[in-house]
C-alpha cells in the first residue's frame, strides 16, 4: 500500500479552484494604489505597466519559484489576465 498523502492532496485541489478564482477576483479589484503595494515597485525595464499587470509578472514569477510548471504558469496568467479584461 502506498501513502495516500497525495493523493488526497490531488482531490483537494479541485475544491480549492473555485475559492482560487475568487481569491484572484478580489485581488484584481483593488485599488490601484493597493496593488502597486503589494506588488512593489516595478524595475525600469518594466516601467509604465499597469498595477494589475505587474502583479500577475510578480504572481508568476512566485508560481516558478515554487516550482509549478510553465503550462500550469501559463494557464494562471491566462486566467488572471481574463478575470481583468472581465472586470474592466
Amino acid at each position: 500500500m502506498g501513502s495516500t498523502r497525495g493523493s488526497s492532496r490531488r482531490d483537494l485541489i479541485p475544491l480549492l479552484r473555485p475559492l482560487g478564482g475568487a481569491l484572484i477576483a478580489g485581488l484584481f479589484a483593488l485599488p490601484d494604489p493597493v496593488l502597486r503595494r503589494l506588488a512593489g515597485s516595478p524595475p525600469e525595464s518594466a516601467a509604465g505597466l499597469e498595477p494589475d499587470a505587474w502583479l500577475v509578472a510578480r504572481l508568476s514569477e512566485i508560481a516558478r519559484r515554487l516550482g509549478l510548471s510553465r503550462e500550469r504558469v501559463r494557464q494562471f496568467e491566462q486566467r488572471a489576465m481574463l478575470k481583468l479584461r472581465k472586470a474592466s
